[in-house]
């Protein structure tokens, strides 16, 4: 969210998730929930003997506990993992500093049921509050400072979720 964008009320919403979808494919920032996904699956594995299968290409058309079961038929559990919101905006005190923010929910599904047995909701702002990026700083190199905060807020949600909730 730059400040400019957020001038302009809905218009400005609307641009600035139009800006945030090209950023993201332009330059290749791959979703956290790919990478806690794959943390937390070889973790359970290793810690747990867990059996990870392999991929599925199928998408569940929703992501309730009923619908997942259907579209991943045979599994014990379903690691469940999705990002509900990730952005960078100004500091509403200093218009040209931007911090990360990074929201997912993580949870692990009973298989046959589709009960839910943990669940984990990461809030992660991994931006030094001391030392706020300008939007450049973050956008600069093919956005490597905001990769590499989204890195960050991964590696945050992949201990939180272990220790709070999945007890990996």
């Amino acid at each position: 969210m730059t400040a400019g964008k957020a001038a302009f009320g809905l218009f400005g919403a609307v641009a600035m998730i139009n800006a945030g979808n090209d950023l993201v494919k332009s330059e290749g920032i791959e979703d956290p929930a790919i990478e806690i996904s794959q943390r937390l699956a070889d973790d359970m594995a290793a810690k747990r003997s867990a059996t990870v299968l392999p991929a599925s290409n199928k998408i569940a058309t929703d992501d309730s506990p009923a619908s997942l079961v259907k579209v991943y038929p045979g599994a014990d559990v379903i690691l469940d993992v999705k990002t509900i919101n990730w952005m960078y905006a100004y500091y509403p005190s200093q218009w040209s500093k931007y911090h990360v923010m990074y929201v997912a929910r993580v949870r692990l599904i009973d298989g046959k049921t589709g009960a839910l047995v943990a669940q984990h909701l990461c809030n992660v702002d991994p931006t030094d509050p001391k030392n706020p990026p300008t939007s450049d700083a973050l956008r600069a190199d093919h956005a490597a400072l905001l990769k590499e905060s989204l890195h960050k807020a991964a590696d945050t949600c992949v201990s939180d979720a272990e220790q709070k909730a999945l007890r990996v």
